[in-house]
């Protein structure tokens, strides 16, 4: 059985906001930041990982292409959730600043952030 996490939706969703052309690379890690910083959230369980990946590559690249451009060429996701689940994530940024806060550098950070109430 394979895990799905918003991680492996990502490329897919950024690659569909960009029009099938290859996403600016500073994409990729902004993204992974954005969906770490979603596991102190308990609003985000509510979503699906690829309900939270596609509202993590409408936040990083939005400014590059409209909403409304980009979310019809979403398929598979409830559109509606994921248009929620970006404006906790915008909501999320501006509370945090430009990076969210205390996002764990590797797996083991995760865990010490857990463990030290992080």
């Amino acid at each position: 059985m394979q895990a799905y996490t918003p991680c492996s939706f990502i490329d897919y969703f950024l690659h569909k906001i960009k029009k099938d052309e290859f996403p600016p690379m500073h994409l990729i890690p902004r993204s992974i930041e954005i969906i770490l910083s979603t596991i102190k959230g308990i609003d985000f369980l509510e979503f699906s990982p690829s309900e939270i990946a596609a509202a993590v590559a409408m936040s990083v690249s939005v400014q590059a292409t409209g909403m409304n451009e980009a979310l019809p060429s979403f398929m598979g996701v409830d559109k509606e959730k994921v248009i929620k689940c970006l404006n906790l994530i915008q909501n999320l940024t501006n509370i945090n600043g430009t990076t969210p806060n205390g996002v764990p550098q590797s797996p083991n950070g995760a865990l010490g952030g857990c463990m030290l109430g992080q």
